[in-house]
Order: structure tokens, then sequence, then C-alpha cells
């Protein structure tokens, strides 16, 4: 599924350059978002694959948001507190063409006991304003994985 946006742009990226002979992302997908998001409004990106070929996408439903200059991944609710979610796929391979939609509700959470709940309950709070990225693990084949970074921008 292609979802367009009204303003979208290239993000700013950082690619892990630890070898001469990596390919260029920029040459295997394409990354859109909006340029500057506020805090009412979620974090979307796709991610299309615009060559020819297959392209592996590792962890694609991680979500492994960082604010800028920090090392730790925010904690994310991936699955309903107090669901039985089965684990997210380790890869998928992006046909030409075809788009990985990422989102975010630019909140960190976790699920907490309570005593006389029967289920957990979610504690969200926003991330605030500032310099963030999200890390996208992709390569040609399984095997092959390279790390890049996709930047942005959360104003208030």
């Amino acid at each position: 599924m292609i979802l367009a946006l009204g303003s979208c742009k290239t993000g700013k990226i950082a690619v892990d350059n630890g070898s001469e002979n990596k390919p260029a992302i920029e040459d295997y997908l394409q990354f859109k978002s909006v340029d500057k998001i506020s805090e009412n409004t979620p974090f979307y990106l796709s991610i299309k694959n615009i060559t020819d070929d297959t392209v592996v996408i590792h962890h694609p439903y991680a979500k492994r948001f960082y604010r800028e200059g920090e090392e730790k991944p925010f904690r994310i609710i991936q699955c309903p507190c107090g669901a039985h979610c089965a684990p997210p796929p380790k890869y998928i391979k992006l046909k030409p063409e075809e788009v990985l939609e990422i989102n975010w509700n630019l909140k960190e959470g976790y699920c907490k006991e309570v005593e006389g709940e029967d289920m957990p309950i979610a504690i969200e709070n926003f991330v605030g304003p500032g310099n963030y990225k999200l890390w996208v693990q992709w390569g040609l084949s399984i095997e092959k994985k390279m790390d890049y970074y996709y930047k942005f921008w959360i104003e208030k």
C-alpha cells in the first residue's frame, strides 16, 4: 500500500560508511516523510524500493527510535499490554516498487502492572522536541546487513 503525503521530502540521512564497497542506500531505497513533525502529529515514514531487485529490510517493525546523541532507543509499546502477540518477522523482502510504512505516536511507553487489574496498563509520554533518528538495517541479501539512520526533527 502506498500512501501519498502532501509535502513530502527526502529526509536528512546518516549512512554507515564502514566500507567503501557498500552500496549507497539512495540508489536502492527512497525515504519520504514530512520535514518537521509537531507534537500532535504522528511520525510517518515510507521506505520504497526504487530498484528492479529485491531489497531486504531487517527488523522492519522494531521501531528503534533514538534521541540524537543517545545510544539507547526509546521503549515503544509494540503489542497491546497483556496481549500475546506473535513475534515480528526478522526481515522482509521489499520487491521493486514495494513500500514499507513506519509510524510512531512520538511517545515512549511501557506496560505497568496495577493492583486489582487483570491486565497491565500502558504508560506513555511524549518524548519532547528535538533531533531524532530511526535505525533501519537493510541489505541486498539476508546475510549482508548495513545500518542507516533516518534523521528528523520534532518541534513543539
